[in-house]
């Protein structure tokens, strides 16, 4: 079958259906009713309705009294959703793409997964560990993603190691690969008038901040960043793309050497939504398209942290996407250098300048 974002990628030959017991189901549901009342956004309903069911599976016999608290909650995810939903936003919509070791993922899992209608599928089997890839629908706001990820591992799809104290992490022999998606507008598809060496330098400061050098060694591909395009949807309502599927974003950046570990992944999603969004703005600014106030603030920031990141590299002797062209030049300086701390340090003080930007 073709993955939503092009590419190949095959499902089990012979999917459980209907694994999830019908008592649990209708909970689920009669959750899902309760919180339309005061709001249900769906581009939350897949987060909240995998934390409904982790919650009924370690609580089967929850009273109606504890699971309406459960329910209530889940609350928090459409009130995200719609925060960063909201007209003039300039934060991008954002994705994500786990790779789960297939051992971790059962049969049962996967039609678990289907049912709460979290998008998955198995890559094709050309490399030594089979590995099955989870991409929820885009949201608007990166926690709701993270609340996903964060699901994923009570669910026990992920390979979490105990490290005492209550403390669970990904284990150390695992390399969870997680691509990050970021929506570009789709007025910037047909002459970007940005040099992709811009692009290259938040992939690069995200890559040296967050991702181990055994990551950076051992992908599968050489490309870390790609834009891709597809038909849009507009939503009349607000003017953004709509959520609806993953076929309906017009660009977006996809960044593809970074993983998931522990709690900082959480913070990466968070904090390259709001690089990427000074990136958008300057881009938006260059090619002369309408800008909000917010926006051109915003642009004004890009290129301070493009040249602090930049001559930060320079220090080390790295070129623009060593990372790709020369991976082990790249590993070494990690392994040797404070570059890593200087990279988070330029990640979290730019994250900082757009919140003061955007008022978040």
């Amino acid at each position: 079958m073709l993955h939503p974002f092009g590419g190949t990628f095959k499902q089990f030959e012979a999917p459980v259906e209907n694994v999830i017991e019908s008592d649990v189901m209708g909970r689920i549901k009669s959750g899902l009713v309760e919180l339309e009342h005061g709001g249900l956004e769906p581009t939350a309903v897949p987060a909240t309705k995998f934390h409904l069911y982790n919650f009924l599976k370690q609580h089967p016999t929850a009273s109606e009294e504890d699971f309406s608290k459960e329910v209530d909650r889940c609350r928090r995810y459409s009130e995200e959703e719609k925060e960063y939903s909201r007209e003039g936003n300039p934060l991008p919509t954002i994705g994500i793409e786990v790779e789960v070791p297939e051992k971790y993922l059962s049969e049962d899992k996967v039609a678990v997964l289907n049912e709460l209608g979290i998008p998955n599928y198995q890559e094709s089997r050309t490399y030594s560990n089979a590995l099955w890839e989870v991409n929820p629908s885009f949201t608007y706001s990166p926690w709701v993603q993270g609340r996903i990820l964060q699901e994923l591992a009570v669910m026990g799809a992920l390979p979490m190691e105990d490290f005492g104290a209550g403390t669970k992490k990904i284990s150390s022999e695992e390399l969870l690969s997680l691509h990050i998606n970021l929506g570009l507008p789709g007025e910037l598809l047909t002459n970007p008038r940005v040099s992709q060496a811009e692009f290259y330098v938040l992939s690069d400061v995200m890559n040296y901040a967050f991702t181990s050098e055994n990551r950076l060694a051992n992908r599968k591909t050489n490309t870390s960043l790609i834009r891709k395009s597809k038909n849009t949807k507009v939503s009349k309502k607000s003017g953004k793309m709509s959520l609806a599927d993953h076929d309906s974003f017009a660009l977006r950046l996809e960044l593809r050497a970074s993983e998931f570990r522990d709690y900082p992944s959480y913070r990466m999603l968070a904090e390259v939504q709001r690089l990427a969004a000074i990136l958008i703005s300057f881009m938006k600014v260059e090619n002369k398209l309408p800008t909000t106030e917010t926006e051109k603030k915003l642009a004004e920031v890009w290129p301070d942290f493009s040249n602090e990141a930049r001559q930060e590299f320079e220090k080390h002797g790295l070129f623009s996407d060593v990372i790709d062209k020369n991976p082990a030049q790249g590993i070494d300086i990690l392994k040797s250098t404070d570059l890593r701390q200087k990279s988070r340090q330029i990640f979290s003080r730019y994250t900082r300048r757009v919140g003061e930007i955007i008022g978040k």
